[in-house]
């Protein structure tokens, strides 16, 4: 390969590079279209949480989370509009449902953007 070859292929690169660092990561560019959940176990009770919404992209999605701890980060998950959920004592969503304002869970409408954050809060 000659000097000339070389310097267009490290040009390319280079510029490909800046190219990928400019438009940011997925996380970031999905942020103004959905959030992602933090559910906060409130009561102590739940071992998992059954969301019931739309994605980023409008498309339903039932999904069961496991929720060990006070504060869970529902990460990778992006939701926004209408969302519904049910936190249980069991794990995977089995059990006796936590105790809420009905036996259907909580309604909420999760915002495509947030000044502020990624997160939007839930919780029993």
């Amino acid at each position: 390969m000659n000097i000339r070859k070389k310097i267009a292929a490290a040009a390319a690169t280079a510029g490909l590079a800046g190219a990928c660092l400019l438009s940011g990561t997925g996380s970031a560019a999905a942020a103004g279209n959905g959030q992602q959940l933090l559910f906060q176990d409130h009561q102590g009770k739940a071992s998992s949480v059954l969301v019931d919404g739309h994605d980023q992209n409008g498309n339903r999605v039932v999904h069961c989370f496991q929720t060990p701890q006070y504060n869970n980060y529902l990460s990778g998950w992006w939701w926004k509009g209408s969302l519904f959920y049910n936190a249980y004592v069991g794990s995977d969503c089995k059990g006796q449902p936590v105790a809420s304002w009905d036996e259907h869970g909580w309604a909420t409408t999760v915002p495509p953007y947030q000044p502020d954050s990624d997160w939007y809060v839930i919780g029993d």
